[in-house]
């Protein structure tokens, strides 16, 4: 296209966890101690960043501001014209909004030529999130990725005239879920909610790490080896176990995010904790540069659009 309408793309919020745990890396990496946990900290971070960035996803849940110049298929020749023909109203009646999976909507406003503001209202059916009531002139569509802006049928965009540059404004919510809470694990592993009000279970937190700490601040990672109900799940006991089992009230985190991108943030973590170099010097000193492994784990869920 000659003309882009893109602006920019800012964050508000940062995420507040990272989707893979120090407790997590300590126990692939198999370190023991605590002494260098900030500093497996400040990798997966990083690891983090580096596997969003090739994903063109969010993780953990965020806030981001997307800018636009104009609305889709309007130019600054163009102005508030209306296209007459139905392809071309078909090709522009939607915009695609960076870094999946798109959750919700926080703010979405456009600015005239004296700067002043106009709301967009979401509207919709369920299941998509929740419509403000009456009418309104946009849809959030969360199925496709990335997930879509769209009109809703034969709407159009506004046509007020914009200001020049930054005239539209999109703040929105997107990641995968996140889940913190408290349980009791029995001498087997087996969980049940505790605290109150008291949480459940969610069920895509099957086959997903768990960090749980217990009330000395002692934390330990477990995979989720079944899902009973919202009241019950099973772990995957270690030997040895970093916590003590029966225990009560102990505190977790958890999250959805697709277990391959998980493992590849260790994988990179892991390089950039054991190997402080790009290239290892083997003993006979021929050096071997460290295999991208994560590529492969990343690849599928790349998002090659937006």
């Amino acid at each position: 296209m000659p003309f882009s309408n893109f602006v920019g793309l800012n964050p508000v919020t940062p995420p507040a966890l990272n989707c893979v745990s120090v407790a997590d890396a300590k126990a692939h990496i198999r370190v023991f101690h605590d002494a260098d946990d900030s500093v497996i900290a400040g990798h997966l971070w990083t690891a983090m960043l580096a596997c969003e960035d090739r994903t063109k996803r969010a993780f953990m849940p965020q806030t981001w501001q997307l800018v636009l110049s104009q609305w889709p298929g309007r130019t600054p020749a163009l102005g508030p014209e209306i296209s007459q023909d139905p392809q071309a109203y078909w090709r522009w009646n939607h915009f695609e909004v960076p870094k999946p999976p798109l959750v919700s909507v926080v703010s979405f406003q456009y600015f005239d030529t004296m700067y002043n503001p106009y709301n967009m209202t979401q509207v919709g059916p369920p299941p998509l999130p929740a419509p403000n009531t009456g009418p309104g002139n946009y849809i959030l569509q969360t199925y496709s990725e990335p997930g879509e802006i769209q009109l809703p049928f034969a709407g159009i965009w506004p046509t007020t005239v914009l200001i020049p540059g930054a005239a539209i404004v999109l703040v929105y919510n997107c990641g995968f879920s996140a889940f913190a809470g408290q349980m009791d694990v029995d001498e087997d592993g087996v969980c049940t909610p505790a605290g109150s009000p008291s949480n459940t279970f969610d069920p895509s937190i099957v086959g997903t790490w768990i960090t749980i700490t217990d009330q000395a601040g002692n934390a330990g990672s477990y995979n989720i080896a079944g899902w009973s109900s919202p009241a019950q799940m099973q772990l995957q006991v270690q030997t040895p176990n970093p916590l003590t089992f029966p225990g009560s009230s102990y505190s977790y985190t958890g999250n959805s995010v697709w277990m391959p991108i998980r493992q590849a943030i260790l994988l990179i973590a892991a390089h950039y904790y054991e190997n402080r170099e790009p290239i290892v010097t083997g003993r006979n000193e021929t050096a071997i540069e460290v295999p991208a492994m994560h590529d492969a784990l990343l690849a599928p869920y790349a998002i090659f659009r937006s």
